[in-house]
Order: C-alpha cells, then structure tokens, then sequence
C-alpha cells in the first residue's frame, strides 16, 4: 500500500499536452512547463510531438510514497500535510510550499536524526523522502492554484 499524491489544475488554467514518442513502442503525456524532457535536455527539441485534446482538468503532478516513511514525515513536522492535507485545510497547493520547505529544511538540518527512521526493508530510507518532499514541492511552486489530492 502508498500514499498516491497528486496535484490537478483546472481547464482554465490549462497547458498544453503533447504525446511523446520516447521510443518506438512507449509514449507518454508531458507539458511543456513540466517536461521531464526539458529538464534532462535542455538544449534539444522534443521529438515527434502531437497536440492532445484540450481536458476539463488535467494532473500535472502525480507521485506514491509509501506509508514506511510515516514516521519519518511526523519527525519533520510535515506527515499531516502530506498524508491527509484535507485535515488541515489544504486545498491548493500553493498552501503547502511554506509547510514542505519548512520541513524539508529539518529533514536536510539533521540528517542522522531521520536515518533512524529508515524501513528496516529499504522501503522508505532518508534519501528517498528527501529527494520525494523536493519533487513535490517544486511542483507545489510550480502550479500553486493547483487542487490537492491525497488518496491513502
């Protein structure tokens, strides 16, 4: 079981979408404002791109974490808005980027503090959450009017 996340703007806040061909037999949906492609390749066009279909809503962020990293995110001082944002009254995600980056900074504070809450299974260590909370804010940053989901 995981924590699925995800961010989700509405039509009126709409980007494009384009269809990628990554290779031959994979495609998938990127933007341009949060292309993976943009940020690994800066300097090169994406390929083969086709215009989808305008979506009432559309996700433009989604990510799983899973539950072993609960203590860990209630040690940082962030599990209630990550876990269950409803209960503090978290809606969009510009409302979560003081909370993350407050967290975030006690997690990079102390690292040793939080390596004690490493899963004993390596599912969920330190370095992962890190890296999660920094992906997850940047997006919160990115797309603040953005609606919170937290599906447990």
């Amino acid at each position: 079981m995981s924590l699925d996340v995800s961010l989700t703007i509405d039509r009126g806040m709409s980007m494009k979408r384009y269809t990628v061909f990554v290779r031959p037999d994979v495609v998938c949906s990127i933007s341009m404002q949060a292309s993976e492609w943009n940020r690994l390749h800066p300097d090169k066009a994406i390929p083969e791109m086709l215009e989808a279909e305008t979506m009432d809503t559309m996700e433009v962020f989604t990510s799983g974490l899973t539950h072993n990293l609960v203590t860990m995110a209630a040690a940082a001082g962030i599990y209630l808005v990550i876990w269950r944002p409803e209960e503090c009254g978290i809606i969009r995600a510009g409302q979560l980027v003081d909370r993350l980056t407050v967290g975030l900074a006690k997690l990079k504070s102390d690292p040793a503090r939080f390596v004690e809450h490493n899963s004993a299974n390596g599912w969920g260590t330190y370095e992962q959450f890190v890296s999660w909370v920094e992906g997850y804010l940047e997006a919160c940053e990115r797309y603040p009017d953005a609606k919170v989901s937290a599906d447990r």
